[in-house]
């Protein structure tokens, strides 16, 4: 059982056509009863046999039983949801459990699963600005050199390629050291996340990570339009450029780092066992009523 922060859908239902380009719509279910009756009919077949000072009483008891059953069959309908999560439930039955001794081994193009994961926002400080963008407060606003350059519109479109930077670690078996993961997820200008999240919660707690495994890159393989500007100088914001080097954030670009093609991010459900049989009781007992309900209205129907 889980519950969906993030799943990028058209990923999910690609690679689930390809594993079964089947899906299910329909469940018919059959409950067969079988009743018996039998009739049971005794002749007696007795005779005298007289022989001389000598009367001899003989007897044959005959009987026979005829069999007769009935059938009745009921069929119940059970129409199936398809929804994402149902069909990024099979995707994470193909996908193999990733730990951080298996980047040596690992074949690139594996699809993972990071279970019991923290995940920490990189890019805090340029996604204030892009949310900023994304909210439309540069409306209206003119390069002052031209009347013509909307930087709104100008703004957006750097951000098209704009992506929220995520980084989570791996601990070796040794626990004495650890590698670094990426991750990323494209900044739409609707919503992203699944179910009302959003970014803050994936922040918080554990989550389960689903992807394709693409060996080490180089974090300078990552940087996004926006990014190009802010190295370039070319931000009308420098605040932001200038924090990161204060901070001491302004990363390594030849840092090589494992980075994860991100499927969907998902938070597990545990259901306590003793609800679970109780709610299949429940159904078996309104299944029972069902079909005593189906089978009195076929006695009364033979009846009339």
């Amino acid at each position: 059982m889980f519950n969906t922060y993030y799943i990028n859908y058209n990923k999910v239902f690609e690679i689930r056509m390809i594993i079964d380009n089947t899906l299910k719509t329909t469940r018919n279910t059959e409950d067969i009863k079988h009743n018996k009756i039998e009739q049971e009919n005794k002749q007696e077949l007795s005779g005298i046999i007289k022989i001389p000072k000598f009367s001899i009483s003989t007897g044959t008891d005959r009987i026979e039983r005829i069999k007769n059953s009935e059938t009745l069959k009921m069929i119940e309908t059970f129409e199936i949801k398809n929804t994402k999560s149902t069909l990024l439930a099979e995707i994470i039955e193909k996908a193999r459990e990733f730990k951080a001794d298996d980047s040596i081994n690992c074949e690139i193009g594996s699809l993972i699963k990071l279970n019991d994961i923290r995940l920490d926002l990189i890019n805090k400080d340029e996604l204030k600005m892009a949310q900023l963008i994304k909210n439309d407060f540069l409306e209206g606003i003119k390069i002052a050199e031209t009347d013509e350059y909307d930087l709104s519109k100008l703004s957006k479109s750097i951000l098209k390629d704009y992506s929220y930077k995520l980084k989570g670690t791996l601990f070796l078996s040794n626990q004495e050291s650890e590698k670094e993961f990426r991750i990323k997820i494209l900044l739409l200008f609707e919503n992203e996340f699944e179910n009302d999240y959003s970014i803050e919660d994936l922040l918080l707690g554990k989550v389960t990570l689903i992807g394709i495994y693409k060996g080490e890159v180089e974090t300078k393989n990552l940087m996004s339009t926006l990014d190009y500007f802010m190295e370039s100088g070319y931000s009308s914001n420098n605040m932001i450029k200038s924090s990161q080097k204060e901070n001491g954030k302004e990363e390594n670009e030849n840092k090589k780092i494992i980075f994860i093609d991100t499927l969907a991010i998902i938070q597990n459900i545990i259901l306590t066992e003793y609800k679970i049989e109780g709610e299949e009781k429940r159904n078996e007992k309104e299944n029972a009523g069902l079909f005593k309900k189906f089978l009195s209205r076929i006695k009364k129907f033979f009846k009339k």
